[in-house]
């Protein structure tokens, strides 16, 4: 089966406004995973409902989130 189904589009990055040291994001949805890119291409990981990551010695100066589903979720997110 060749049947493309595309996902919903990385929109704007969520911009911090600095480089940062270390990124911390949580799922705090009840129901969407969450996909999370630097570039807003690549999908660089996935958090389902309830997970978090932390990621030190990360430099960033934004990053790019989105929901497998396209449906709006409840996340927090640290960058510092």
């Amino acid at each position: 089966d060749e049947t493309v189904v595309a996902l919903g589009a990385f929109g704007a990055p969520q911009a911090f406004g600095f480089t940062s040291i270390n990124i911390s994001l949580f799922n705090a949805d009840l129901v969407e995973t969450i996909e999370y890119s630097f570039n807003g291409i690549d999908i660089h990981g996935r958090l389902k409902v309830g997970e978090a990551i932390s990621m030190d010695n990360r430099a960033q100066t934004g990053i790019y989130l989105r929901t497998v589903s396209s449906n709006p979720a409840s996340y927090r997110l640290a960058a510092y």
